[in-house]
Order: C-alpha cells, then sequence, then structure tokens
C-alpha cells in the first residue's frame, strides 16, 4: 500500500471514530445540557432553551410571550459568570451545581429522556 493511501485511510478511519463516538452521546452530559440551558437563558433564545428542557417545560415555552422570554433573558444575563460546575447523577436524574463568580451556587435538576439530558424544571 502507498503512502498516500495509508494517509488517506488513516484520516478516514479518524473520521469514523471520531463520527461513531458522537452518535453514541460522547459531550451529553448533564453539565453540558445545564450549561446549554443557562447560555440560551442569557441570549433569551426560547428555541434553544425548548432544546434542552423536557417535552412538558418545551411545550411551555413555546408559549410565552417576547415580554417573558425578555424577563429570562435579563434575569439570567444579569448573573455572574460560571466559574465551575459539578454534578450527581442517579440514574436517570442528576442535579448539576452552577458556582458563579460571586460566590453563589444554583442546582439545575436534569433528567435523562431518549438518552439525552434534559433540564428537569419541575423537580
Amino acid at each position: 500500500m502507498n503512502k498516500l493511501l495509508k494517509r488517506i485511510l488513516v484520516v478516514v478511519i479518524a473520521v469514523l471514530l471520531v463520527f461513531g463516538m458522537a452518535s453514541c452521546g460522547v459531550g451529553n452530559s448533564p453539565s453540558a445540557a445545564a450549561l446549554a440551558f443557562y447560555e440560551a437563558a442569557k441570549k433569551g433564545d426560547a428555541k434553544a432553551l425548548a432544546k434542552v428542557l423536557t417535552p412538558q417545560m418545551a411545550e411551555l415555552i413555546t408559549l410565552l410571550d417576547d415580554s417573558m422570554i425578555e424577563g429570562i433573558k435579563e434575569e439570567a444575563a444579569g448573573g455572574s459568570k460560571v466559574i465551575k460546575t459539578s454534578e450527581k447523577i442517579d440514574g436517570n436524574t442528576a442535579v448539576v451545581t452552577f458556582t458563579f463568580e460571586d460566590g453563589e451556587t444554583e442546582d439545575i435538576a436534569l433528567i435523562k429522556i431518549a438518552g439525552k439530558w434534559k433540564v428537569d424544571l419541575g423537580m
């Protein structure tokens, strides 16, 4: 096998491994979902919020008017920066604790639905 063919084969295998790991949920952690929720709230992005919420909460988000979404945005943006996250997983539920620059902490409850972590504001 010539060197060019070997290089191409190595690249193809590497790409397949990356895509294979992504499809297995690598990066789908409770902390990643909670941080995505926080970032979407800071931006006031209702669609992004709906993606990381449980189906019931996602449905409620779609019913909110623009002024309510703006209120969520202002509340999230008014806080200090998240400097640390920790997570406790118990089966299909988890709690992610954010620690902010000002020393405050906040717990975010999550539930695993169809293999993906979703923020559960109803817990």
